[in-house]
């Protein structure tokens, strides 16, 4: 890995100050499904593929995530520019662990092409060109688990390592990045964060919000009966009924039948949130997808309260 960094010119750390202070920055998701997919296969665009490999050009369909952009976030987060991946899929308790590099630049040695990424993974003969498979020895992850001071223990999920983290990065700061990003479902009991044996949870992120990013209560009660009110029974969402798409790009009062106006109205001036269904339209017109596509979105409604102080947006 070394001697690839200084044959791509990329080489711009001091290799022999960072091995005096090894040190990892670890994010690990519990409950979840892990990274799906079969890396046995030799054709795979599930999320193992997606989130691991570096090396297949043609990248095709729709579905978030397809291109594999977001590891480069975990690139960028280390000074070596090195992660690696434990996952447990969801199911089969199987562990399976791959690390990724990227060492530069493309560069060309004795008529071979190597790419810009290394992996830490075992050889397939049997894999596309450029394909590893993860290791999944039991001596070798769990002697990486002990060295890096990862958690899981066959729980379905993802775990990050990620190795001599940049200078920038403090737990403080994810610690306000994470619970501004997911303070909604902190609330609503769907998340809990564990950061360094600190738990933040339902129970006292309402305490947080308000001491350190000076939210009203007022604010998060908006944010937990929205949601409530959205996931609801049926009756407590309005979807105006005389909307047709044709060409209407707004809604207006003629959309809405005369009992969902006056319902509109009595619970506005009443305080109470108002919960809207609204239809939308996508148009696709690409080579792998084409036609129309309808859905919605919820949007939630509560009429201001004089005093109530105006809230930064997070």
């Amino acid at each position: 890995n070394v001697d690839l960094r200084k044959k791509s010119q990329d080489n711009l750390y001091n290799l022999d100050k960072l091995n005096l202070s090894t040190n990892f920055l670890n994010i690990e998701c519990f409950n979840t499904t892990g990274l799906k997919g079969q890396f046995e296969k030799k054709e795979n665009s599930e999320d193992y593929t997606r989130f691991f490999l570096s090396f297949i050009p043609e990248k095709s369909g729709t579905k978030l995530g397809r291109r594999g952009m977001g590891r480069n976030t975990y690139f960028l987060a280390s000074q070596v520019t090195t992660f690696f991946g434990l996952s447990v899929q969801e199911g089969n308790q199987n562990e399976f662990l791959r690390g990724l590099s990227y060492i530069g630049r493309n560069f060309n040695k004795e008529n071979a092409r190597y790419n810009p990424y290394a992996a830490f993974s075992s050889n397939d003969e049997d894999q596309n060109i450029g394909f590893t498979k993860p290791i999944i020895k039991k001596e070798i992850i769990d002697y990486f688990k002990k060295c890096s001071g990862l958690k899981r223990n066959k729980e379905p999920g993802l775990s990050v390592s990620i190795p001599y983290p940049i200078e920038d990065i403090s737990l403080k700061k994810i610690r306000q990045e994470y619970i501004k990003r997911f303070f909604p479902s902190l609330i609503l009991g769907s998340l809990k964060l564990d950061i360094e044996g600190e738990i933040i949870d339902t129970n006292n992120i309402r305490e947080i919000c308000s001491k350190e990013f000076k939210f009203e209560n007022k604010y998060l009660d908006f944010i937990e009966e929205s949601w409530l009110s959205s996931t609801g029974s049926g009756s407590e969402i309005i979807t105006p009924t005389n909307f047709k798409f044709n060409n209407n790009k707004k809604i207006l009062k003629k959309d809405f039948d005369e009992n969902q106006i006056e319902i509109i109205k009595n619970k506005f001036h009443k305080n109470k949130i108002l919960s809207f269904k609204i239809p939308v339209k996508i148009n696709f017109n690409k080579e792998d997808k084409e036609g129309v596509y309808e859905s919605f979105f919820t949007l939630a409604l509560q009429k201001k309260e004089p005093d109530h102080e105006q809230q930064k947006a997070m």
